[in-house]
């Protein structure tokens, strides 16, 4: 029976779509197909299409609650009058209300459906007014001003033509990508202060928290400060990464520069006085033995072989001797192999008092690759002096007990500097060699000849084995085996 009753709704179904009077959506207006399902509200009796249809749930899924002039379930519009109001405008901007679609097409012709002779079931039973009025004029407003900045948006899209990209643009989103495909990071749009400020605070947490590895009694709470520490380490990577690129941050270095270079600067004159009276003039030309007689000849210390090794073995201290134009056009290479990392504080402090005019240049003209490797080279050269100037004048004092005792950083460069301490006797000041200068030359050593040995008696020659003649043809195994025995 059921099965019957079933194919009995099915046929009135389609017989009601063939020839009945339903045939367009009693919502939007759409024309119904033959094979187009159509959504019967059970409430007031309104066939609505499946775009209608699935603009209702949507709204029932929001929690959207229907107005007075609307229906309880499907959420149409049925004013009190039984009349389906009809409005034609685009697929997109249905399901809105009768006054936010008429904002949109004001020049749309309205139809109205004839009068339904039964009210809904609400209407009919004078149902409870809702107690929302307020908001229901608010959301009224609201779809009014979206249509208003929908209306607004698409006269900007078609007024405004699309901005075309320009090469600069181009060039730095590749740049971005090639930074980001390196594993570098890429500064953010932060200012210096916003930086250093959010350094200050994430230290702090950091701080707190203790380390990466932290540990805590409760498991959660030790994963969750573990996470929270990894998430400050990268939000400190990225503030740190603006702070650098910032103006600020390159002025502010540049005036610490400056500052410290003022500070010492008749320390570093000093100093390369002090290290220049013990280099000689010619020390780039003469051989280890001859560099051991000219400071013996100098002055008789007896740590001369020392000196001398030591100024054979680090070169860089050969650029103190050096002509000032000739270190401006020394090729990089040759500049970048002169180590400075065992030269003493008192040596790299000489060293930056005779390249500061000439890195002054080489800065100038940083664009260039040669000029810029070797300003870099002097770079390296006064970032670790500055910072290790700072560290040892901490062990420096009459005042200081130092727990590493002999191995204070404070006595070993005062023992390193020792060397200086006397004069050896050559100029301190810019002395340079010249073409017309005589280069001191090393005494030709005095070679005993040894007495000649009595020749010992040549042994006999012993004989010769028999070379086989063949004319060029190879010996057989068998024919070297005979010559052999005749042996």
């Amino acid at each position: 029976m059921a099965k019957k009753t079933d194919e009995t709704k099915l046929i009135a179904g389609l017989l009601d779509r063939i020839v009945g009077k339903a045939r367009e959506c009693d919502v939007c207006g759409y024309s119904f197909g033959f094979a187009q399902k159509r959504h019967k509200c059970d409430e007031c009796d309104l066939a609505a299409c499946a775009k209608c249809y699935a603009l209702t749930k949507a709204k029932l899924k929001c929690g959207y609650r229907a107005r007075d002039d609307e229906c309880t379930l499907c959420l149409h519009p049925l004013p009190p009058s039984r009349h389906a109001i009809v409005w034609e405008i685009p697929p997109a901007q249905r399901g809105l209300s009768l006054s936010a679609a008429q904002e949109l097409c004001p020049d749309a012709p309205i139809k109205r459906a004839p009068v339904s002779p039964v009210a809904c079931k609400r209407c009919a039973s004078g149902g409870e007014a809702p107690a929302l009025d307020a908001t229901n004029a608010r959301v009224a407003t609201l779809e009014g001003q979206l249509a208003t900045a929908k209306r607004q948006l698409e006269t900007l899209q078609r007024e405004t033509p699309a901005r075309p990209v320009s090469d600069l643009e181009k060039e730095n989103r590749r740049l971005k990508r090639q930074l980001e495909q390196a594993g570098m990071q890429v500064a953010d749009n932060m200012s210096y202060a916003d930086a250093k400020a959010s350094m200050t605070s994430i230290s702090r947490r950091m701080a707190e928290i203790g380390s990466s590895d932290v540990q805590h009694q409760d498991k959660a709470v030790q994963a969750a400060l573990q996470g929270e520490y990894f998430t400050l380490e990268q939000e400190m990577e990225k503030c740190y990464v603006a702070m650098m690129a910032s103006e600020e941050y390159e002025a502010e270095i540049r005036e610490a520069e400056i500052a410290w270079h003022t500070k010492y600067l008749a320390t570093h004159e000093a100093a390369l006085r002090s290290v220049r009276q013990g280099i000689p003039v010619h020390v780039a030309n003469l051989s280890k033995d001859a560099l051991v007689a000219h400071l013996q000849a100098q002055t008789s210390r007896p740590d001369a072989p020392v000196v001398a090794r030591r100024l054979k073995t680090l070169k860089v201290l050969h650029l103190l001797r050096v002509e000032p134009q000739k270190i401006l056009v020394v090729h990089p290479c040759e500049l970048v192999k002169l180590p400075f990392n065992k030269l003493c504080l008192l040596e790299r402090q000489a060293l930056y008092a005779a390249l500061f005019d000439i890195a002054a240049e080489w800065q100038k003209q940083d664009k260039n690759k040669n000029f810029g490797d070797k300003f870099k080279w002097f770079k390296s050269l006064r970032d670790g002096l500055m910072r290790d100037v700072a560290a040892i004048e901490a062990h420096i004092g009459p005042d200081h007990t130092c727990e590493l005792k002999a191995r204070c950083p404070g006595h070993l460069e005062q023992k390193a500097a020792d060397v200086y301490a006397t004069s050896w006797g050559f100029p301190s000041g810019a002395i340079f060699p010249s073409a017309a200068d005589v280069v001191p030359v090393e005494a030709p050593a005095v070679v005993v000849a040894k007495p000649a040995l009595p020749t010992a008696r040549k042994a006999p020659a012993k004989p010769q084995r028999p070379t086989p003649m063949g004319g060029g043809v190879p010996m057989s195994l068998l024919a070297a085996l005979q010559a052999r025995k005749k042996d």
